[in-house]
């Protein structure tokens, strides 16, 4: 299927490596990678159009087409809405981390994320896209925690990629089925798109340096969890959060629950 990944650029470094996150995931034969840049005011737009084809020029070697966009507005409440009206399927912008993510869309970090529809890559360094391996996907007892598989699959499916499902491991009955009943859902859609998978089931105590020590054990090269704007869970915004700023600078995939819960775009959750 044709993609539109729109990049968000504001022409420093991070930006940079976005844009080559863009290229890598492109396929040069059907996909447009869309170069985005909010400006404050019209007085700014000759220098950011300026930047803009600059930018192009030096990435013309990929082969993928490339087109620029320079909108008056919030990079905050509209990168969401100018992705949705672009129809893209995917959007990328980098970050230096948890300052420069703060610098950028202010203290909420990640709420960008709730202003859009649209699955969005974070990525903090450069790094290699071109054929990304293994995908870690977190899962947790909310069933909207599996609206992200989607997206993940998707990449999956382009590159061959696996899919390691990861949840908390419960002793609680309920809580038990709440997450096995999650994991089924993933794993029979990403049966039915013929996405290679398998699980994984943590302690929950430490769960975080358990999730990064099993991506450095198989050398994950994205991790995708779905963004819960308000929840106590153990799978909360701070959560997503430190899934962006991990020390391995490893890309995150992520998407808003709230904007696209069950019963929405992905009916594929209904069992």
């Amino acid at each position: 299927m044709e993609q539109k990944i729109l990049v968000a650029v504001d022409f420093t470094e991070v930006s940079h490596n976005a844009i080559d996150a863009a290229l890598d995931i492109a396929d040069p034969a059907k996909d447009t990678v869309l170069l985005l840049h909010i400006i404050a005011s019209e007085s700014d737009r000759a220098e950011a159009e300026y930047k803009m084809k600059s930018l192009v020029d030096s990435h013309t070697h990929s082969g993928v087409k490339i087109s620029t966009l320079v909108v008056e507005g919030s990079v905050l409440k509209d990168i969401g809405k100018i992705a949705e009206s672009a129809a893209a399927t995917l959007v990328i912008f980098g970050t230096h981390g948890v300052h420069g993510f703060q610098k950028m869309f202010g203290s909420n970090a990640l709420k960008v994320v709730s202003h859009t529809k649209v699955p969005l890559l974070i990525v903090q360094k450069k790094v290699s896209l071109k054929s990304p391996k293994h995908i870690v996907m977190t899962i947790d007892l909310e069933r909207d925690s599996v609206q992200v598989v989607k997206a993940a699959a998707s990449l999956a499916e382009r590159f061959k990629s696996k899919i390691h499902l990861v949840a908390g491991r419960h002793e609680d009955p309920q809580f038990k089925s709440m997450v096995s009943v999650n994991l089924n859902v993933c794993k029979e859609y990403l049966t039915r798109v013929h996405v290679d998978h398998e699980v994984h089931l943590l302690e929950r105590e430490h769960f975080v340096d358990h999730l990064f020590q099993l991506c450095h054990d198989i050398h994950a090269e994205l991790l995708a969890a779905t963004y819960y704007p308000d929840t106590i869970n153990l799978f909360s915004a701070k959560f997503v959060e430190g899934l962006v700023n991990n020390r391995m600078g490893i890309p995150v995939i992520t998407i808003d629950a709230e904007n696209t819960g069950a019963g929405s775009q992905f009916s594929f959750i209904a069992v």
